[in-house]
């Protein structure tokens, strides 16, 4: 519980300043990420349970890299450092649902501005509020 408590303050942080100021505060995604590493290693979860909770993450880092920016790697590193406290089937459907709601609001929005950029931050913290209040 403490972790998915972690997680949301980060969210919220990270939705903040992915609305103002295009980018991701990184201060609350390192503190997540490296206590969720250092709790992994304590409790010796394995690589087996890790890995696909951390491999929505690792992909979205890698679509940063390959698309050279235009997909924040912010983005990628706020799913990775949740990929530690969340089960795997959900932070598979984080993104999942995120990019729903994006695609909805940039539909909605976005019309005429084609090459406009849209915070992705936001909208992992409406998917993750929607599977924690669906249960």
């Amino acid at each position: 519980m403490t972790g998915r408590i972690l997680v949301l303050v980060m969210l919220v942080c990270c939705s903040i300043t992915d609305l103002w100021k295009r980018r991701v505060e990184m201060i609350s995604v390192t503190l997540v990420f490296l206590s969720g590493l250092v709790t992994c290693i304590a409790e010796c979860v394995s690589m087996q349970t890790l890995l696909p909770a951390l491999l929505p993450g690792i992909l979205l880092l890698a679509f940063s890299l390959l698309t050279d920016g235009r997909i924040g790697m912010g983005d990628g590193l706020v799913l990775l450092a949740m990929g530690f406290w969340t089960e795997a089937i959900e932070i598979w459907l984080v993104p999942v649902l995120a990019l729903a709601m994006a695609a909805v609001a940039g539909m909605l929005f976005l019309r005429q501005r084609r090459e406009a950029e849209l915070p992705f931050v936001p909208f992992l913290l409406a998917a993750d509020l929607l599977l924690l209040l669906l249960g």
